[in-house]
């Protein structure tokens, strides 16, 4: 293209002038230095303020979503006095919370130890235990179900629910 260098001694610098011009632009548009400019109001104006029009009215009468089965309000009678006749009065209704044990009794588990294989090398023993029906593989310090595994032999695993320690022979 431009093989001689004076063409290079010109673009060069009129190329750093042209990026140091965009630079500058925006750091003067991004310094936030915001001027305020005075507007004068004809003598005769009237500056009137306006307020939102608009009312927003929200409209709860949904039922709520955790009391689905409590009556909200329920209507009393009281008795007239002075001759009048009696009036309906609306006052929410108090529900008081009885707690209930439910839940039935859980019988005991039928556990049953399988068998022991153990790491020569490093000493890890790993055991296969059925409870309910179900099979795990097991080691010390595991929790299935509602036990944890305190120890792991060859001829027994002791397990632990709740404070009861339980020992379970092969």
């Amino acid at each position: 293209m431009l093989k001689n260098k004076k063409a290079i001694y010109v673009l060069i610098p009129l190329n750093l002038f042209i990026w140091g011009y965009l630079a500058y632009s925006i750091y003067d548009g991004l310094k936030g230095e915001d001027t305020e400019v005075a507007m004068s109001e004809p003598s005769g104006a009237v500056v009137k303020a306006e307020e939102d029009s608009v009312v927003y009215k929200l409209k709860l009468t949904y039922p709520d979503p955790f009391l689905k089965d409590v009556p909200r309000e329920r209507e009393v009678k009281l008795p007239a006095s002075d001759g009048q006749a009696a009036k309906p009065l609306n006052k929410p209704l108090a529900v008081p919370v009885v707690k209930t044990n439910t839940v039935a009794p859980k019988p005991p588990a039928d556990i049953r130890y399988l068998g022991l294989v153990k790491n020569s090398t490093t000493g890890i023993a790993t055991a296969l235990i059925s409870v309910d029906g179900k099979t795990y593989v097991i080691k010390k310090g595991d929790v299935i179900e509602t036990f944890s595994i305190k120890e792991v032999h060859s001829d027994y695993v002791e397990l632990k629910e709740g404070k009861t320690v339980m020992k379970i022979n092969k």
